[in-house]
């Protein structure tokens, strides 16, 4: 193990120069966003040497007290888990301790829907002026699924242009 490497360092490193090539910029810019604002206060100053699973499911316990989501909390073990695997891989920690912690469990939440009175009495005038009223209003009256009424029209008239090519639906 090299004396000198903190938890910070390697994790940006991680991040910048190994999967920053493989990642679409706006995933990098998360995954940058968790380490700057979740990690790096937490863990940055830590010694790669010395960290420990206690000292992760502390700053795991601590984001979720702190009002953060448990999605949030768990993408932070992906991120730790992921440089910490590379640290293991490079030598330069003995094992990969995130394996040693209990990430929280996400919390489904019920999805609630509209009803009739309340798409008559507070959607529909809400978006009346909008340009897209009309397709809205057709996936209200069809039950279409989100751009399938304006994706089926471009996607027939595709598949007339390319009859060999098979039908996905």
């Amino acid at each position: 193990m090299i004396p000198g490497f903190t938890t910070c360092t390697v994790t940006a490193t991680w991040l910048w120069e190994y999967k920053k090539p493989k990642l679409r910029p706006s995933t990098f810019d998360s995954y940058e966003m968790l380490i700057r604002c979740h990690l790096k206060p937490a863990l940055g100053h830590m010694p790669l040497r010395d960290l420990r699973p206690e000292h992760l499911q502390h700053v795991y316990n601590e984001e979720m007290q702190q009002g953060a989501s448990a999605r949030t909390v768990r993408y932070c073990h992906i991120l730790l888990h992921g440089a910490l695997a590379h640290a293991e891989k490079h030598q330069l920690v003995a094992r990969n301790v995130s394996k040693l912690t209990e990430r929280p469990r996400a919390v489904r939440k019920e999805m609630h829907t509209l009803t009739l009175d309340q798409v008559a009495a507070q959607l529909l005038p809400a978006i009346a002026q909008d340009r897209l009223f009309a397709a809205i209003f057709l996936g209200f009256g069809t039950g279409l699924r989100r751009l399938m009424h304006i994706l089926c029209p471009i996607r027939s008239g595709w598949q007339r242009q390319n009859p060999d090519v098979p039908r996905a639906d």
